[in-house]
């Protein structure tokens, strides 16, 4: 044994520094082969490895079609759950000390008394201090006419809120928003 490990290593080592690989190395050389690996281990069952049959494939594509349908069925329900139905969309913009304020209106139709429901989103349009709000009016040539409703923005100027208006539209020309603050002229911060 000693001379199988004399060749593999180079003589310019001494004996001192060879003699701890030398007895590393007699250990294994002195090791009997490991056992033969049973039949269990060396060809394990094969789980799940099965490819999905045409029935199988089918009844997902199904499934997942079916939940596609429902989540579109759901989304719709929950959307048009007011009966709201936009006759048309008018957008505003900001100007003077609002000018990068923006609005959407969207102009519901009339129902049957001749009522038309307002659904509004605003942008950007700074937030009042306490005891103010927002108003939005119809204007004809200019001068206010109609008030719609009032409002406030949260914290980043924004709001979505719900008015009603009475009345055809075609009597007036515009719509403003202004801003009332107690003891103050109101301003127009947005206008179509």
């Amino acid at each position: 044994m000693t001379s199988d490990f004399d060749d593999l290593v180079d003589r310019a080592d001494s004996d001192d520094e060879l003699e701890s690989p030398r007895r590393v190395h007699d250990l294994l050389a002195s090791a009997s082969p490991p056992p033969r690996m049973s039949e269990r281990v060396a060809h394990p069952p094969r789980i799940g490895a099965r490819i999905p049959g045409r029935r199988f494939i089918a009844a997902v594509s199904l499934a997942a079609a079916a939940s596609v349908v429902v989540g579109l069925a759901f989304g719709y329900t929950i959307g048009n759950r007011t009966g709201f139905e936009t006759a048309y969309v008018r957008a505003m913009h900001g100007v003077g000390a609002a000018k990068n304020a923006t609005a959407v209106i969207d102009v519901g139709k009339r129902d049957q008394a001749g009522n038309r429901t307002l659904e509004m989103t605003v942008r950007a349009l700074p937030t009042i201090p306490n005891g103010g709000w927002y108003e939005l009016s119809l204007t004809y040539k200019g001068k206010t006419v109609l008030p719609c409703g009032t409002f406030r923005t949260g914290s980043l100027g924004s709001a979505q809120v719900s008015m009603n208006l009475p009345g055809e539209l075609s009597e007036y020309s515009g719509w403003i928003v202004t801003d009332r603050q107690p003891g103050s002229p109101p301003r127009i911060l947005l206008t179509t």
